[in-house]
């Protein structure tokens, strides 16, 4: 049901919490979260925003003092970050989506009352209005290219992966292809998604492949294609 970038998320979000010794994950954890992933929808579109972890983890402390100490054990989510979550199942099917991505839960945050993240963006200067607009040119860009990918353009050849593992490479291929800003999927777009299938991890390192070099270069290869945000020079 959640993506593996939507579980990233999470995962930032109750760190975030616990870090802060504010004991739930709320609604403002969550967008903080949405941020510290860094390489989905969401996260790309509050940048182009120039929403930082910064000034929204500033305006979260002015709410929400941090606490004498971190948070012990596992965090439960407040009312709001409950319906944050499943808001965002809402947000995915009505987009057509079969799985929560970062913009479906930027999108629910935007809108799940009381709407304290949206509150607090708008308190930084961004309307929650502009935000949800740049999230569903950017999701429907993402579809289009998406739509692409998955169009039965192999003939004779699809038969070949009745388990359908080549064409989920070529689709977080071109999901990576589209994170760079690019219209089209480079050879090393093609590369990177083997090497994060799980079902071809084991003969990458038979091949000898350091498989733990992975996460730096792919991070490299995003840093160098990435496209300038708004405002930034060519």
């Amino acid at each position: 049901m959640f993506s593996d970038r939507a579980r990233q998320v999470v995962v930032e979000a109750s760190e975030t919490a616990r870090a802060l010794g504010h004991g739930v994950i709320g609604a403002e954890h969550l967008l903080l979260g949405v941020i510290a992933e860094r390489h989905g929808v969401g996260a790309r579109v509050l940048e182009s925003l120039g929403v930082s972890d910064e000034a929204v983890r500033g305006e979260l402390l002015l709410r929400h003092p941090q606490g004498d100490r971190p948070s012990d054990g596992p965090l439960p989510f407040n009312d709001e970050g409950k319906s944050v979550l499943e808001r965002s199942l809402v947000k995915a099917k009505n987009l057509g989506d079969s799985r929560i991505q970062t913009e479906h839960m930027l999108l629910a945050l935007l809108s799940t009352e009381p709407r304290s993240a949206a509150h607090l963006l708008e308190c930084l200067g961004v309307r929650a209005s502009r935000v949800q607009r740049e999230v569903l040119r950017v999701a429907t860009e993402r579809r289009g290219w998406m739509a692409e990918v998955n169009k039965p353009t192999f003939g004779k050849w699809e038969t070949l992966g009745p388990t359908g593992e080549v064409r989920s490479v070529l689709v977080a291929a071109a999901e990576l292809a589209v994170e760079c800003g690019r219209s089209h999927i480079e050879l090393a777009d093609v590369v990177f998604a083997i090497c994060e299938d799980h079902n071809a991890m084991p003969l990458l390192a038979e091949l000898g492949l350091r498989i733990e070099r992975v996460p730096e270069l792919l991070e490299r290869h995003r840093a160098l294609r990435r496209p300038p945000a708004p405002g930034e020079s060519n």
